[in-house]
């Protein structure tokens, strides 16, 4: 309940709000998450008796509503490198850090892993989770807006409003409001064709596909 504008500074670091704090603001809030479905932290806790359940991760919290936006899966390679550890800077040759990508071992786990159950939720449970792909937002952001505004409930959405919003998250003024952080690079789709091998990119696909077997049949078309 109660009202609050759920913006922080953007200066803290990650340390400087615990749960605790976070919980103390009033809603509505906001918060951006790398969590994987089965790290998620707005969940309601469920009791059950099945010898099955161990596996199942816990339901979505009422009145939570999550907009996962998911990215091309050698592009989203081909940022993590020159993001957070920042391989590129550590001095990593690519080939090598895509195989390392796609072992999951290192923050936020396997790509594939996490769009697998983030892309089911938003199937199962499309009230809550609004599956966002980064390439529409790039190609058509004013439709994309549109989406997300119906879907957070905002009633009367103008042109007007579209506009003054398309504006103000484009990728250079989030890279003006980071203080122009060196991870905020490019904001495109496609890099990725300067960054892989022909022989790298087949392996790369192979292995992708074998791991999103059993998956939505749309998530191939993330490669």
């Amino acid at each position: 309940g109660g009202k609050g504008d759920g913006k922080g500074d953007g200066k803290g670091s990650p340390d400087e709000m615990p749960v605790e704090k976070f919980s103390q603001i009033l809603a509505p809030r906001l918060l951006k998450t790398h969590a994987p479905r089965q790290m998620f932290l707005g969940v309601r806790s469920v009791k059950t008796p099945s010898l099955s359940a161990s596996g199942y991760w816990e339901p979505v919290r009422e009145g939570t509503k999550v907009i996962y936006v998911a990215r091309n899966a050698k592009d989203a390679c081909v940022s993590a490198y020159y993001h957070a550890s920042n391989p590129y800077k550590s001095g990593w040759p690519f080939d090598a850090w895509a195989k390392t990508w796609l072992s999951g071992l290192f923050e936020s786990g396997r790509w594939s892993d996490h769009v697998l159950a983030w892309r089911a939720e938003s199937l199962m449970n499309p009230e809550q989770v609004l599956w966002v792909r980064y390439e529409d937002l790039l190609a058509d952001p004013a439709a994309q807006i549109r989406r997300v505004a119906e879907f957070i409930g905002i009633a009367r959405v103008t042109d007007e409003l579209v506009e003054k919003t398309a504006r103000a998250s484009c990728f250079e003024q989030m890279k003006a409001q980071s203080g122009n952080a060196a991870h905020m690079r490019q904001g495109k789709a496609g890099d990725s064709a300067t960054h892989f091998a022909s022989d790298l990119k087949a392996a790369f696909d192979k292995e992708v596909l074998e791991q999103l077997k059993g998956g939505s049949a749309d998530l191939r078309d993330m490669l």
